[in-house]
């Protein structure tokens, strides 16, 4: 007989002690499966709060609380505050988006709260805070950077209630493109020119990554003629003087490289006649 009552106090004593375990789960964000939590993070999912005990992703508390587990059961939530968490996803960018360092984008959220508002939305690029908003559209730009490999955007509500959503991204670090290449085939510098005499000016150019979208000449540093198709050509009528010749290419990346550059002389023909 005082077996069976010892029993019964423990049992009572142990349902006394789990009832005293309620959380107040009101400021508690929702588990979110593909959050990353860090020891001590605390959350709430299936009307229980749990603490993380290590770094872990993906592990569901309900089925990973315990001794040696993940997540450390804190009690059933009170009850006390019926308030629902507001929702919120990503809508741009995707999960796993390959972004151009660099590149500008739009971090946009959907974010909605089923028995309040919304009062603002937190942008965050790895732990570093991009912009608050507090009204939808829930949008804010980002230029994409080197060591950030998660997007999270985080939703409060009116009754403070938050919950958070992530992204990973991968930012493509910059390419340095090379430049087209140029060369001035014509004139060589060993023409012996008249005046009135015809030239064709020319040259080659090619783009490793592209194409070239022009050729531009220029004789005394003068621009004479622009040809966007090969053959890279222009004809040039000599007169007496002294000139330089050269040519510009540009590529499809707005990149340019100018030739080497090419000196002649053309004499008055009449020079010594009689």
């Amino acid at each position: 007989m005082k077996v069976t009552l010892l029993h019964g106090a423990v049992v009572a004593a142990l349902s006394v002690s789990y009832q005293a375990q309620a959380y107040n789960c009101q400021s508690l964000p929702d588990w979110d499966s593909t959050a990353t939590y860090t020891s001590g993070t605390q959350v709430k999912t299936q009307g229980a709060a749990y603490e993380a005990a290590y770094w872990t992703q993906g592990n569901d508390p309900v089925t990973n609380s315990g001794s040696w587990e993940a997540w450390k059961a804190l009690g059933q939530c009170d009850g006390g505050n019926s308030n629902l968490s507001p929702t919120v996803s990503f809508s741009s960018p995707t999960n796993n988006a390959q972004i151009p360092e660099g590149s500008a984008i739009t971090l946009l959220a959907d974010a909605s709260d089923e028995d309040g508002q919304v009062t603002q939305v937190e942008f965050l690029a790895g732990d570093q805070t991009v912009a608050i908003v507090a009204q939808a559209p829930f949008e804010a730009s980002w230029t994409a950077a080197q060591g950030v490999s998660q997007l999270t955007a985080i939703a409060t509500d009116n009754e403070g209630a938050v919950t958070s959503t992530t992204v990973a991204i991968v930012v493509q670090p910059q390419v340095e493109l090379p430049p087209p290449s140029i060369t001035l085939t014509s004139p060589t510098g060993t023409e012996t020119l008249s005046v009135g005499d015809n030239l064709t000016v020319t040259a080659q150019a090619d783009d490793f990554d592209g194409i070239v979208t022009q050729v531009e000449f220029f004789v005394n540093n003068q621009s004479v003629a622009i040809d966007t198709s090969a053959p890279y050509e222009y004809q040039w009528t000599a007169s007496v003087g002294t000139y330089s010749f050269k040519a510009q290419a540009t590529d499809d990346s707005n990149l340019s490289t100018t030739s080497q550059e090419v000196a002649l002389v053309v004499a008055n023909s009449e020079t010594g006649n009689g």
